[in-house]
């Protein structure tokens, strides 16, 4: 089952080939229970969790609704603190990256560069995804993923946008490297009030560490690294 795990933000404010991907014969979708931050294992992931048709749903809507609320928030100054300072309570520093429409994959590949020794490109990285969205288009309940996707005619409409350099990922495409690299992916949002979001794929990865991403004002995601001595490195 293709598992989902998201927890809430406190009150206060292997080896693995670089151009395939390993198949994963999904049989139901699994969503995570709501955990305070405190609450959630810092060296992996919440495993108890809830079944139901509903559950592939709950997670996309949840990153759907980070992405839209982003566009309502005050200065992207103003939002790159709070990510800087929300990441920091957690361990981690922002590298960012050049973006232009790329910024997703840039930080995709340098987490998986870093926590699964895994070299790829921006570029290929998009090139793998999407033919792994294409080779696999529905949730384990049968739910297609173009449920997911708004302002395309079709799913094939949609995949070949995603595979044009610049178009800007999305959350199907987080679905998408989850489940094509067999990991577990961490996105903490800059903000308020908002929850982090957990996405893990359908291979049992207990122990393993999880690739961490921020989610920045206008779509824009950097990578997190481990913080060292109080500076972004």
């Amino acid at each position: 089952m293709w598992k989902m795990v998201y927890g809430l933000e406190k009150n206060k404010e292997g080896d693995f080939p670089p151009n395939d991907c390993e198949k994963v014969a999904a049989t139901g979708p699994m969503a995570g229970v709501e955990k305070t931050q405190d609450d959630l294992p810092q060296n992996g992931f919440e495993k108890d969790a809830a079944t139901g048709p509903m559950a592939g749903e709950l997670i996309f809507r949840t990153l759907q609704q980070i992405l839209l609320q982003a566009r309502t928030e005050s200065s992207k100054t103003e939002l790159s603190q709070a990510l800087k300072k929300t990441a920091l309570e957690k361990g981690f520093a922002i590298s960012d990256n050049q973006g232009e429409g790329n910024c997703m994959f840039f930080a995709l590949s340098e987490q998986l560069d870093l926590i699964k020794g895994i070299q790829i490109s921006h570029d290929e990285l998009r090139r793998t995804v999407v033919q792994h969205l294409r080779e696999n288009p529905r949730l384990p309940d049968g739910t297609e993923l173009f449920h997911f996707v708004d302002g395309y005619p079709s799913w094939d409409a949609y995949l070949t946008s995603m595979m044009a350099d610049g178009t800007w990922g999305d959350h199907v495409i987080l679905h998408g490297a989850a489940n094509c690299f067999q990991t577990c992916i961490h996105v903490i949002s800059s903000l308020r009030h908002r929850h982090d979001v957990m996405i893990c794929p359908e291979y049992d990865v207990a122990g393993r560490n999880r690739l961490v991403l921020g989610h920045l004002h206008e779509l824009h995601y950097v990578s997190l690294i481990p913080h060292k001595g109080g500076k972004d490195v």
